[in-house]
């Protein structure tokens, strides 16, 4: 953007605000169990790994997130602001 950014890849994150430094981190390796989707699945469904609701896999974000999307999708066909209660309250669409 014109008074930050960031840039991140799997193994970086670069950030700068304002007129400040770039700030480079080095991001740790994933453990091995966060690092595939289908061995994550399978140490959760073996009781391995507790998800909690706020883990960004957990079903109660992604559920937050996809009304967040919804609205979003609305609010573009219609032009008006979509609250969130709105959409949780329309049937799904499939």
């Amino acid at each position: 953007g014109e008074k930050a950014y960031i840039k991140a890849d799997k193994n970086s994150l670069v950030h700068r605000l304002g007129d400040s430094p770039e700030l480079n981190l080095i991001v740790p390796e994933l453990p091995p169990e966060f690092q595939d989707p289908f061995v994550y699945l399978s140490a959760v469904i073996r009781g391995h790994l507790v998800v909690n609701d706020t883990d960004l896999s957990s079903l109660p974000l992604n559920m937050t997130v996809m009304e967040i999307l919804e609205a979003a999708k609305l609010s573009s066909r219609s032009g008006k602001i979509i609250s969130l209660k709105s959409v949780r309250s329309q049937p799904s669409k499939r």
